[in-house]
């Protein structure tokens, strides 16, 4: 008689003989990165240009700044989405800045050669503007300031005139009576300044 032998193996005989399958034939993955040397390490970017010097031109209180755009990665800053100049008024030869009112308050922007602004309502001083690129968040150069604008009172204007000539005949009588009294006294300055 032939009898067969079977031997039982321990629970999950199935499981530990996957693992050792897969630790024979495959590894798993690793990644990462690793750093040798030392140094600087450096890289190339694009600079925000500065901006031109604006000239200046007052009528009444209104002022108008014009001046030539920057170039930016070959074309001008103001024809970029985005782009444009923001303007700064100062109090003339000094730092104290101010903001300029509606007309050149907020970013102008073109693609002409040449853009200008208009500001309204100016107070009444001398003062000089800067111009300054941006282009979305980012913001070149302050340019130089301008010469001096003086911004002053409008002259008087005459609107109307309303003559005051006296009655007829009065002007002539006060005329002749200060003559009679200048001739009366020989003597008198006034009669050697009249003859």
């Amino acid at each position: 008689m032939n009898k067969s032998i079977t031997r039982r193996l321990p629970g999950g005989w199935a499981a530990g003989l996957c693992m050792i399958l897969l630790a024979a034939l495959g590894a798993p993955a690793s990644a990462h990165w690793t750093a040798a040397g030392s140094g600087a390490g450096s890289g190339l970017a694009a600079t925000m240009p500065t901006a031109a010097q604006p000239s200046v031109s007052a009528a009444g209180r209104t002022v108008t700044v014009t001046w030539g755009q920057s170039s930016f990665q070959g074309d001008f800053v103001g024809a970029y989405a985005g782009g444009g100049y923001t303007l700064t008024r100062y109090v003339a030869g000094s730092a104290i800045l101010v903001t300029p009112n509606a007309g050149c308050a907020t970013a102008i922007s073109g693609a002409t050669a040449t853009l200008q602004c208009t500001e309204g309502d100016v107070p009444y001083g001398d003062w000089q503007y800067t111009v300054t690129p941006v282009l979305s968040s980012f913001t070149g150069g302050e340019g130089a300031k301008s010469t001096t604008v003086r911004v002053v009172p409008a002259a008087p204007t005459l609107t109307a005139v309303t003559a005051q000539n006296p009655a007829s005949g009065q002007a002539i009588a006060v005329a002749l009576s200060s003559l009679l009294l200048a001739d009366s006294n020989p003597g008198d300055p006034a009669t050697a300044r009249m003859t």
